[in-house]
């Protein structure tokens, strides 16, 4: 196994300035090719100790430019320095943006081993993959950005921590490859979900059959929400026992409850009992929410690309997975490394 460390190197590189060696004439004179050699006079007794003294050498601009470096700002001349801003932020926000830089890392090596490679044009696609998939809701690609911002904003996460998990996921998408193939049935089913028919009932739960029958046949007379309030065990009974719309893949129902909705026809029928667990259920049909005026066959290409999306953005995340089980991580920086043991100790 490789070990990953997170590891800060700062390297100075300094560089020197040659001088041309100028070798004084035997023939005293008062010109100045003594002064102009960087080598001292040999004696105060000509003009040369009038001469302009020599230029600064360039290696000074560096020199102070290394002594704020670490200066965040001053403050009624105080310095406050960035290894103060570092920790705090490390403290913060370190943990999550390692792992996303450690799990990149990862993931790049990955490919390298594989002789894969990625460019920034790919990088952007991914970036527009992203946006679209996320904010299909969008008018425009300036909306699905606005989105964006506000949405990091909202998670503290920064720009270029997006950036980096877009990169990330254009590596692992190119080592997966593109070929998947979605089923027919599930683009089918994915459609009946978005266009499909879907109902609206109330209902009323008991205790025993017995009592479903004798609501039953109150509800043919009487008002089936009033009902609900009176007899109903089930906390919907305070709304009048109105459920949320069912279609054919609601989970927030039972199976039962749902087989029996979705098979109601007329406004207002009255279902017989319906038994889920110990307790029975009355429902009653308030509207048929009809499909949308779209075609299957307009709408299939666009659904499977959306679900191939899924398939490859499934497949990545698993590979991710595997490889984060299998790669040794240790961190080097105290806070970092606290951090990690303090997530890895928490219950799931």
């Amino acid at each position: 196994m490789r070990t990953l460390h997170t590891i800060i190197i700062l390297s100075i590189l300094t560089t020197g300035l040659g001088c041309d060696m100028f070798t004084p004439s035997p023939t005293p004179r008062p010109a100045p090719p003594v002064a102009a050699t960087t080598q001292p006079a040999p004696a105060p007794v000509t003009p040369v100790t009038k001469v302009a003294p020599p230029v600064k050498p360039p290696e000074v601009e560096p020199t102070i430019a290394k002594k704020t470096d670490n200066v965040m700002a001053i403050i009624n001349g105080k310095t406050i320095t960035m290894d103060q801003l570092h920790h705090i932020l490390v403290d913060g926000y370190g943990l999550a943006i390692a792992q996303n830089i450690l799990r990149t890392e990862l993931v790049s090596q990955a490919a390298k081993s594989k002789g894969i490679t990625i460019t920034e044009k790919e990088v952007d696609q991914e970036h527009e993959r992203a946006l679209k998939l996320t904010f299909a809701m969008a008018n425009s690609d300036a909306e699905r950005q606005q989105m964006l911002n506000q949405l990091l904003t909202s998670k503290n996460v920064t720009y270029s921590t997006w950036r980096l998990i877009m990169r990330r996921n254009a590596i692992l998408r190119k080592m997966i490859g593109t070929d998947f193939e979605v089923p027919d049935d599930v683009v089918r089913a994915k459609f009946d979900k978005q266009y499909g028919r879907m109902v609206v009932v109330r209902h009323i739960e008991t205790k025993n059959h017995a009592r479903a029958k004798l609501v039953k046949e109150y509800a043919a007379t009487k008002d089936f929400a009033s009902l609900a309030k009176e007899f109903s065990s089930s906390p919907t009974g305070q709304t009048g026992g109105l459920l949320p719309a069912i279609g054919p893949d609601t989970t927030q129902v039972s199976p039962a409850i749902k087989q029996v909705a979705l098979a109601m026809t007329k406004i207002g029928e009255i279902s017989d009992p319906v038994q889920v667990s110990s307790r029975f259920h009355i429902l009653k049909l308030e509207k048929i929410i009809a499909p949308k005026k779209v075609k299957y066959a307009d709408k299939k290409g666009e659904i499977a690309a959306a679900l191939k999306e899924q398939m490859i953005r499934g497949a990545g995340a698993r590979l991710l997975d595997k490889l984060s089980a299998a790669a040794d991580v240790e961190f080097i920086n105290p806070s970092l490394k606290k951090q990690a043991e303090q997530r890895a100790n928490e219950k799931p």
